[in-house]
């Protein structure tokens, strides 16, 4: 059957992988076979996805990778059980060696401070589709390697000029809690499991005094982050990793953030040269002044704004989508990982919710957020449903933020709208954008 067309506003159109063979080439020298199956259009928004199976010549070498499960049925349905699975994620167009490199060194640090939460295994990273960064199986060096046949660029990245990155990854089992049928009490389970892995990140990750997502970066620098230098092996033995740059945002600031304000302020101006610049964006572009005054007058004087204190590791994007789970051979479910660290870093305590009160509210089911949020509170980190005294006026002034940042930058428009429909689109924009901002504006004061 064939494949469906990737609509041309998405991410990943025009990026694939023009040789899987090159790529298995270039970081398992040797490999007896390997099969590739890329997931249908539709399935990944922001990345072109390929699952890979790799028949090693000696022995599966990173099949130990894998976080060790204490249950059985550990099913992929799809390859042979002696073939080691991986996960090879072409980066969308939009993003760049940013974006490549945070998750690599995300998914790094999770190994290093985090063994419990069973997330993949960095295995290899590409910044520009023609070399490869490549751990060795003992996880002691990482090596560069020439790729024969590089990405196919996708055309229109700024980043990379036009050549498009990739990460691979050990492939967790089990599939996307989005596509089970849930039960209500494995429902709560998931949430239970979701609390676990935020509070292992929380508990065991070293906070950092900056705040952003991560960068391999290439000087002689001392490592921002502790314990967690990367050395690149032979060709350049002082990399280190720093907090810098907003990914998501596509904003790779070289300055360091070093405060809640400084973060809400480099966001907000950020959509605001985007709103100044895009056409695409022109019926709310009257609101630039009023928007510009708010940050200089009312934003120092939020209370989310005055907060101090370290930067927590934040996955950004904790949907059912990005969560995996199994059932064992009596049916029982069992959660066998979290995905998706593409955008995880550093950030305000709040950061972690913001997916579930504003951008993707209503992703988690109901029975899942209540135990997640239980969970947390069980473990003492603070969450929107803590409401000690002084408290519940900040977590409602993060809501009202997100939704102006959320909306300044309305990248889904305007899609397959136009005329009317798209204009009235922009109207109930422009309604919660000023609605908000009312609703700040009278906090600070």
């Amino acid at each position: 059957m064939e494949r469906p067309a990737t609509p041309p506003q998405h991410p990943t159109y025009g990026v694939h992988l023009r040789s899987v063979s090159a790529i298995v080439e270039a970081v398992f020298p040797g490999a007896a076979s390997h099969s590739a199956q890329q997931l249908p259009s539709g399935a990944s928004f922001n990345n072109r996805i390929y699952f890979l199976s790799v028949r090693h010549e000696d022995g599966p070498a990173y099949m130990e990778l894998n976080p060790k499960q204490d249950f059985e049925a550990l099913s992929y349905d799809d390859c042979d059980d002696e073939d080691a699975k991986y996960v090879i994620k072409a980066v969308g167009r939009f993003w760049g060696a940013e974006k490549v490199q945070n998750e690599a060194a995300c998914l790094w640090l999770l190994e290093k401070h985090c063994p419990a939460v069973p997330a993949p295994r960095v295995i290899a990273w590409s910044e520009d589709g023609e070399i490869a960064m490549v751990f060795s199986p003992d996880r002691m060096r990482i090596d560069r390697r020439w790729i024969k046949a590089p990405l196919d660029g996708a055309g229109d990245s700024t980043n990379t000029g036009g050549k498009q990155g990739w990460v691979l990854m050990t492939r967790l089992p089990g599939r996307a809690v989005s596509t089970m049928d849930l039960s209500h009490d494995e429902e709560t389970q998931v949430g239970r499991e979701l609390a676990r892995f935020v509070a292992s990140w929380r508990e065991n990750m070293p906070q950092q005094k900056h705040c952003g997502n991560v960068r391999i970066d290439q000087d002689d620098a001392a490592p921002t982050i502790p314990t967690a230098a990367l050395t690149l092996s032979p060709n350049d033995p002082s990399s280190r990793l720093k907090v810098v740059g907003l990914v998501e945002e596509n904003n790779y600031l070289e300055n360091q953030i070093f405060s809640s304000l400084e973060y809400s302020t480099e966001k907000l101006r950020h959509k605001l040269r985007i709103l100044a610049t895009d056409g695409s964006y022109g019926p709310l572009r009257h609101l630039g002044p009023s928007i510009a005054d708010f940050i200089s007058t009312k934003l120092p004087r939020l209370a989310v704004a005055r907060q101090v204190g370290s930067f927590v590791f934040t996955h950004v994007d904790l949907a059912p989508r990005n969560l995996l789970a199994t059932r064992a051979k009596d049916g029982s479910l069992r959660v066998c990982g979290v995905v998706d660290f593409e955008f995880a870093g550093f950030f305000p305590s709040h950061h972690e919710f913001l997916s579930e009160l504003v951008f993707n509210k209503g992703d988690l089911p109901a029975a899942v957020y209540e135990a997640y949020i239980g969970g947390l509170d069980e473990s003492g980190i603070e969450t929107p449903a803590s409401r000690e005294a002084g408290r519940g006026a900040i977590w409602e002034e993060v809501e009202l933020l997100a939704v102006v940042e959320h909306n300044i930058e309305p990248w889904w428009l305007p899609g397959p709208l136009a005329g009317a429909e798209l204009a009235g689109e922009f109207e109930k924009l422009e309604k919660k954008i000023r609605d908000a901002l009312e609703r700040l504006s009278a906090m600070s004061g």
